[in-house]
């Protein structure tokens, strides 16, 4: 692995010299054509390599690491996995019994009597002995105990050599105080640290209420586990775990960590069936895994990497020669090719540089080869080119000055049709021109709505009819008593939510001229403004003269850009702003009879204004 990473560091460092070479030499074409006919020289070169390291590493090298890996980790699932399903059948005999449930039961919900206590003692231990008789895990000798605890003082127990031991019995409290509250995983393990052994800890909980009775604690004995893994694993560099779903370690030949969380890395890799590279420590590791799906557990092995690559060694080192040989090669035929033809290039660079130094009037000379001929006739294009662009962009920046003196201007005639109509306003209140008054001052607010409107600003709906009143004050003094209006708001509340400025006006603008003011008799415009299902409708309706509905395709209007002057483009802008703004379930709808009238609806959310109804179309 030395080799090839040294290969690597090698390439990395052969490509930095190659383009810091370029750079340093970018006004060189002679150097750029030695590179190009390198680099065509390499590139294949490296690719072939390639092909072949990967054809060694995945075709041979992988190949033998799987065999390897899979071999070593059935091996392993056969002995230190038929342990574990010995131990959870054990735990099973244990767990299942009538008689040590009901006894745990009896004491949590009695009186703890010294009568009671004596009794269930003697009944637990007794049962700890007859399911013992043909227990394989005992009978093997991989069993070394079996407590259960009640709880810190209360415990019944069997050792493997029946003889009490003062310090064992210390032991399993210790282990129980310190597991006792951990309720995240199945089952708890823990080495001891003064013993070979390593206990394992469930709980006996009640059939219905699944409240804890007790726990159930079995010790094994650590040799067994450990001999059978060694007859596997002889390498002292592998690693082996097993670990259950929430990933704490049940087996690891390193006894500190059982017990312990497993590497997050490997717990998501272990998912994989595929074996795969990780590094540890700085160690790269190849590592293959395997469910044991039967109970929960998954079984790892980790091998060092370079115990597989070290056979690679030697066939690498032939081809790193065979490669720096042939770029070696490129280079002194690349260099003695490229010098005969570049000869007259230098020629062409010493005019270049007169041209860089500002004399646009110097043109290249015409040369006996036609490729360069074409390099000068081009050149020469190129400066008269520039010299014209020269003068384009002068004029240019003149025009662009004068556009921008006018885009002044534009902002500031706004501003003095604000006064002059507020100076008219007041003129006429102050001659007590009341009707005059109203009516300026109601074109200026609507003038001053346009002129600042934005397609996705947006004001309460009080302040929309404001604007309509106006326009419609303004069309009232037109037409007098011939328009008729009637505005109708469900809830009061409704007029706090936000809509989209100037979405109502521009309806009514349409029903007033494309409705009532061709009707010879009186006409009539509706506002009526309900809420339903958290969404506001806004419904504009009036007994003009009709038209038909089938004219206007809102949908196509989405589409395609509206034209100033086109028929009814209020009614298609404020379709199309309220798409963009709330969605594609919002917009207008449109019924219309000609000769009876038109009602137009708006439909929108419940707008609080606090960006929340937004479209993805302005993201």
């Amino acid at each position: 692995m030395k080799i090839i990473d040294a290969i690597r560091q090698s390439a990395f460092k052969s490509l930095f010299s190659i383009t810091s070479a370029y750079r340093h030499y970018a006004a060189s074409i002679r150097y750029k054509i030695i590179l190009l006919v390198v680099l065509a020289i390499l590139i294949p070169l490296s690719l072939f390599g390639a092909y072949m390291y990967s054809f060694i590493y995945y075709n041979i090298l992988e190949q033998n690491i799987k065999n390897e890996l899979k071999h070593s980790i059935e091996q392993m699932n056969d002995s230190l996995v038929a342990n574990y399903r010995i131990i959870n059948n054990t735990f099973n005999l244990f767990l299942s019994n009538q008689v040590i449930r009901s006894n745990l039961e009896e004491l949590s919900t009695q009186e703890q009597t010294y009568y009671l206590k004596a009794r269930t003692k003697l009944d637990i231990e007794t049962q700890l002995k007859y399911s013992v008789l043909h227990d394989y895990a005992w009978n093997s000798g991989l069993l070394k105990s079996v407590f259960v605890f009640f709880d810190h003082d209360n415990y019944y127990y069997l050792l493997y050599n029946y003889l009490p031991n003062e310090r064992v019995l210390k032991d399993h409290v210790r282990f129980y105080n310190s597991a006792k509250d951990i309720t995240q995983v199945p089952t708890v393990i823990q080495p001891s640290p003064y013993f070979n052994t390593v206990y394992l800890m469930r709980d006996v909980s009640a059939l219905i209420t699944k409240n804890s009775m007790g726990k159930v604690v079995l010790s094994i004995d650590e040799n067994i586990i450990l001999d059978s893994y060694h007859n596997i694993i002889k390498n002292k560099n592998w690693k082996a775990f097993i670990f259950d779903e929430q990933g704490t370690i049940f087996f690891h030949n390193d006894r500190r960590l059982i017990g312990e969380k497993i590497d997050p890395r490997i717990l998501s890799a272990g998912q994989s069936s595929l074996i795969q590279e990780l590094s540890i420590d700085g160690t790269p590791y190849i590592f293959d895994s395997k469910k044991i799906s039967d109970m929960n557990m998954t079984s790892v092995i980790l091998v060092p990497k370079a115990e597989f690559s070290s056979n690679l060694n030697t066939l690498i080192s032939y081809y790193l020669y065979i490669i720096v040989f042939a770029v070696l090669l490129s280079l002194a035929i690349s260099m003695f090719i490229i010098t005969s033809i570049t000869k007259p290039i230098q020629e062409l660079i010493l005019h270049i540089k007169n041209i860089h130094h500002g004399n646009f009037q110097i043109k290249m000379p015409q040369y006996k080869y036609a490729e360069l001929n074409e390099v000068s006739s081009t050149f020469n294009d190129m400066i008269d080119k520039i010299q014209y662009l020269f003068n384009e962009v002068y004029k240019h920046q003149i025009l662009v000055t004068e556009s921008e003196l006018k885009a002044l201007q534009a902002q500031i005639n706004p501003h003095f049709l604000f006064n002059v109509l507020e100076t008219i306003s007041w003129e006429a209140r102050m001659s007590n021109q009341e009707t005059i008054y109203k009516m300026v001052d109601s074109l200026g607010k609507l003038l001053r709505a346009s002129l600042t409107f934005s397609s996705h600003k947006k004001i309460t709906l009080r302040e929309e009819l404001e604007y309509v009143e106006f326009y419609l004050y303004l069309q009232k003094m037109r037409f007098g008593d011939k328009i008729q209006i009637e505005k109708f708001v469900s809830v009061p509340t409704l007029l706090d939510f936000y809509v989209p400025k100037l979405c109502i006006q521009p309806i009514v603008e349409n029903a007033i001229i494309h409705g009532l003011e061709n009707k010879i008799d009186k006409g009539r415009v509706s506002i009526c403004i309900l809420e339903e299902k958290e969404k506001i409708f806004i419904t504009v309706e009036d007994d003009g003269i009709g038209f038909d509905s089938g004219q206007i395709d809102l949908n196509e209007a989405m589409s395609r850009e509206i034209k100033k002057g086109e028929k009814h483009v209020g009614l298609l802008n404020v379709h199309k702003r309220i798409k963009l703004i709330y969605g594609a379930d919002y917009g207008l709808s449109i019924e219309s009879s000609i000769g009876k009238g038109t009602m137009i609806s708006i439909c929108i959310p419940l707008d609080r204004g606090d960006e929340k109804h937004v479209s993805c179309n302005d993201c």
